[in-house]
């Protein structure tokens, strides 16, 4: 919602995400050994802040969706 086509998601079975930054060039693929969602959800939320350029404005949008689903 907040990034548009600049970030694709995709959640899977059992804490697999995988994800596109188009603009970086990036794919990204994780899983949480345990299976948990949350987990992989925080792993993903921080692989997206550090590698994804956000104006002041998707920064904030983006802090408030992660720290209240956390």
């Amino acid at each position: 919602e907040i990034f548009g086509a600049r970030l694709f998601v995709k959640t899977g079975a059992e804490g697999v995400y995988c994800a596109a930054l188009p603009e970086q060039g990036l794919g990204i693929a994780l899983k949480a050994d345990d299976g948990e969602t949350r987990a992989s959800q925080a792993m993903l939320a921080g692989i997206v802040h550090r590698f994804l350029p956000m104006t002041d404005h998707e920064r904030t949008e983006f802090d408030h969706k992660v720290n209240s689903k956390f």
